[in-house]
């Protein structure tokens, strides 16, 4: 399993990232957008239709070479439909139930394979059996034997509970939410230290005035002399302005950093606590119109920490434009300092203090990675309920 979806997480990562235009869609093509972790199959009732996992996914489909990537607003004009299920002839167990099911159409319908020797008879393999979680369940219809109509539920004639949507929903989003949070920590710590930096480089440039060093045998009246102080004096302050500009950039930067900080520390407690009541509550009822406004609102979400995202990328951009200028004012500063040394018979001069730092590419820093595909179950025990993600 861990194979399989590895290879699954890859495929989709090389997806192009270019729209395909809305009318190039039609009933029957697989399409995602980079907001979203799902790929959704195109119905002929113009809805989409989720994979609920990998092995489903694979019982239809070889590779994603058929995968179309569209734009949100795109995805968000068709609406959701009913869950894939798995294609004729797979097999499949429900973890809690010992019990192997034969699916014999392509629309859910199945049966359940009564005997061993039935299962070898058929010429199956345990190997082919895939792993089905209960949520999914209701996906399927069960029936005696291939070809006789299928039993419907009986019982339940109340709209569909959500909850565990709601809950795989809210574990999905928190693995992303915490991806943009060691982002925002990261540059965070990264700006923090180049404000550190240019602090302490302003610092030395202010204690690095020079003072009236005598050269009778070749300056007399000192007049070179102070003339070259004071163009050392002028490239300091203009060093020093940069400087303050820099830290000006820097500090706004900060800001923003700060604020994706906050936020997305905020809906990490905000989807946990909410994640928790429903894993804790697990007959409180979640219907169609609420799950919807939920993953509207995260989509929203998503959309808000990764404009976000952008603008901290490009305000690092920018700092690193100016890394790229202190860089080439070393390398003036010290062939200024070698003539001043030079000209004052090797007197120690006040600015040889300073040191220039070699600065390093921000791009070491982890980017969020919102586009691989994760897959929860929840487990039901007679005490607890938990979800877990892979």
């Amino acid at each position: 399993m861990k194979k399989i979806t590895l290879i699954f997480i890859t495929a989709l990562l090389m997806l192009p990232l270019f729209p395909v235009k809305a009318e190039n869609i039609q009933a029957g093509d697989l399409v995602k957008c980079p907001e979203f972790l799902s790929v959704y199959k195109i119905g002929t009732d113009n809805k989409r239709h989720s994979f609920p996992n990998e092995a489903i996914f694979f019982s239809w489909y070889n590779d994603f070479s058929a995968v179309k990537t569209i734009t949100l607003s795109q995805l968000q004009t068709y609406s959701l439909g009913k869950n894939v299920t798995f294609k004729k002839s797979s097999l499949f167990k429900i973890p809690s139930v010992p019990k192997v099911y034969e699916v014999i159409d392509d629309d859910g319908g199945v049966e359940w394979i009564k005997t061993e020797a039935d299962f070898y008879a058929k010429g199956y393999s345990f190997n082919k059996v895939k792993d089905l979680s209960e949520i999914f369940w209701m996906d399927y219809k069960e029936g005696v034997v291939a070809g006789v109509e299928y039993k419907e539920p009986s019982l339940n004639t109340q709209t569909p509970n959500r909850a565990d949507d709601l809950i795989i929903h809210y574990a999905k989003s928190l693995i992303i939410f915490k991806e943009y949070k060691k982002f925002f920590e990261s540059t965070k710590e990264f700006v923090n230290a180049r404000i550190d930096h240019l602090n302490n480089r302003i610092n030395i440039f202010n204690g690095s005035i020079l003072t009236e060093f005598p050269n009778p045998n070749l300056d007399p009246d000192l007049s070179k002399s102070n003339s070259m102080i004071g163009i050392w004096n002028k490239i300091i302050n203009i060093y020093i302005t940069d400087h303050n500009k820099d830290l000006v950039s820097t500090n706004a930067l900060k800001n923003i950093i700060e604020l994706g900080v906050t936020n997305v520390n905020k809906y990490i407690l905000s989807y946990q606590n909410t994640m928790d009541f429903y894993l804790n509550n697990p007959n409180e009822n979640v219907d169609e119109e609420s799950y919807n406004k939920y993953l509207e609102g995260t989509s929203i979400l998503l959309s808000s920490f990764d404009k976000t995202k952008e603008a901290t990328n490009k305000g690092m951009d920018i700092l690193w434009e100016w890394d790229a200028y202190y860089k080439k004012e070393d390398a003036k500063i010290f062939e200024t300092k070698n003539t001043l040394v030079n000209y004052f018979s090797g007197e120690k001069l006040k600015y040889e203090a300073y040191q220039p730092t070699l600065y390093q590419s921000y791009s070491a820093i982890p980017q969020p990675t919102i586009n691989m595909p994760i897959f929860c179950t929840i487990d039901h025990t007679r005490f607890q309920s938990f979800v877990s993600c892979h």
